[in-house]
């Protein structure tokens, strides 16, 4: 069964929004094609090795790792391009078990 995973999204500016999948997990799109990912970590080491792993795997064109400005109750967030739709899926899942 398909589960609805968009937990809010915010109006930026014309035809861009914000999508909130997750405490963690956001992505921004316009006209509802995904443009950035982002996730948020506690730590700056956390986005770190995030940064690495995603990048390894090829998951992700590019990251970059800069303080929370979209997902503000963590400290560090990953901005990212070109992001899988299944690591997405499978953080969501990896997070909604926890």
């Amino acid at each position: 069964m398909k589960q609805n995973l968009l937990v809010s999204q915010i109006s930026l500016e014309k035809d861009w929004s914000l999508n909130i999948l997750d405490s963690r997990i956001a992505t921004i799109t316009y006209q509802g094609v995904r443009k950035t990912t982002y996730f948020a970590f506690n730590t700056k080491k956390e986005a770190e090795l995030f940064k690495d792993s995603v990048l390894k795997i090829g998951a992700c064109s590019a990251v970059v790792i800069r303080k929370s400005e979209r997902l503000t109750r963590y400290q560090y967030e990953c901005k990212c391009w070109h992001c899988d739709t299944d690591l997405i899926l499978h953080l969501l899942e990896r997070l909604n078990q926890s």
